[in-house]
């Protein structure tokens, strides 16, 4: 009944065969996960050769003509001196 409790021998073998499983397996993960991304790109549809583009969004716009200025020449008036509207005391 106690013979089987106590492990005395090495367990490199077991742990290197562990080891193995959990590499391939990770692989195959990655093999399948890179597979997926890649089919997915290739299977997106994403109707480019549907879309309208209109003429009008692609051409500049007419630059508009500035109006010219017209400089108005004004009388020259002298202003006049007016007293100031404050009351100075005397």
């Amino acid at each position: 009944m106690f013979d089987n409790l106590v492990e005395s021998s090495s367990h490199k073998d077991d742990i290197s065969r562990k080891g193995s499983f959990v590499v391939i397996t990770a692989l195959f993960y990655a093999v399948l996960g890179v597979a997926f991304f890649v089919a997915g790109v290739y299977w997106y549809d994403n109707h480019l050769g549907e879309m309208e583009l209109e003429l009008t969004t692609l051409v500049a716009p007419v630059p508009v003509p500035l109006a010219a200025k017209v400089e108005v020449k004004k009388d020259e008036v002298k202003p006049v001196k007016e007293p100031p509207n404050v009351n100075v005391r005397k």
